[in-house]
Order: structure tokens, then C-alpha cells, then sequence
């Protein structure tokens, strides 16, 4: 895999860290609708310079996450749902899409950038491989 380390896997903790802030999520989003209508208290959030940075910040930082799945996905249907999931959700989605990659990666950190990409690469490269060996 021309200079990769192609035994490279996912450290165990990251499924984990993607549990825990989806859960962290999920709860902070029930007590803010418990606790404040998003209607009087968005208003202020970006009325004031830090709450508006904050607020840029987040969705810098989701179309990051954006371009990353449709990069990863292979329909643009799919990357889509993710990307309005993001835009509506915000980091409860990137937490669920991240615990999902790593599941479908089945631990292979190549696997888990690049998603199906990355799997027929090395599906193809199998073939080569298999190819060679036959023809030898």
C-alpha cells in the first residue's frame, strides 16, 4: 500500500469517546428544551460577539465533517442525508456517523477515512495481488 501501514486499526477508545459525546449531546439538547425556548434565547446567543464566534465556529466545523462523509460515501444521496443531518443536529450527528465508520471499518483506520473508496482500492489491490500470484 505504497508506504501506508496497512495493519493500522482504530484505537479502542475512539468508539467510545463517540458514545460518550453522543450521549453528552443528546442530554445537553433535552435540558436546553426543557430549560430555554430556542426561539428567545437564540436571538441573544448571536446578538453577542462570542455567542455569534461560537455559533460560526460550530458550522466551520460541521462542513468540515461534511466534506469529509461526502468524500467518504459513495452516494451523493447519502452524503447529503448526513450533511442535512449535520446542519439540523449539529455534533449529535457527527458522533452518530462517527460511530458508524468506525463500525463498518471493522477497525481499519484506512477503512474509516476513506470509507468505501479506500475499501475498493483494497479490494482492487487484492485482485492484483491474487492475479500475480496466479500468473506466477
Amino acid at each position: 500500500m505504497s508506504g501506508l501501514n496497512a495493519d493500522l486499526k482504530i484505537p479502542g477508545p475512539m468508539i467510545g469517546i463517540a458514545l460518550a459525546g453522543l450521549v453528552s449531546m443528546v442530554v445537553a439538547v433535552l435540558w436546553g428544551i426543557a430549560n430555554g425556548p430556542l426561539s428567545t434565547e437564540f436571538p441573544a446567543i448571536v446578538g453577542m460577539a462570542w455567542g455569534l464566534v461560537t455559533i460560526i465556529d460550530l458550522y466551520v466545523g460541521l462542513a468540515m465533517i461534511a466534506a469529509w462523509i461526502w468524500w467518504r460515501e459513495e452516494s451523493a444521496g447519502v452524503a447529503l442525508g448526513w450533511a442535512l443531518a449535520l446542519a439540523t443536529c449539529g455534533n449529535i450527528a457527527t458522533c452518530l456517523y462517527i460511530i458508524l465508520a468506525i463500525r463498518n471499518s471493522r477497525g481499519n483506520v484506512h477503512i474509516f477515512w476513506s470509507g468505501s473508496r479506500q475499501a475498493a482500492n483494497e479490494q482492487g489491490q487484492a485482485e492484483v495481488v491474487a492475479a500475480r500470484d496466479t500468473n506466477a
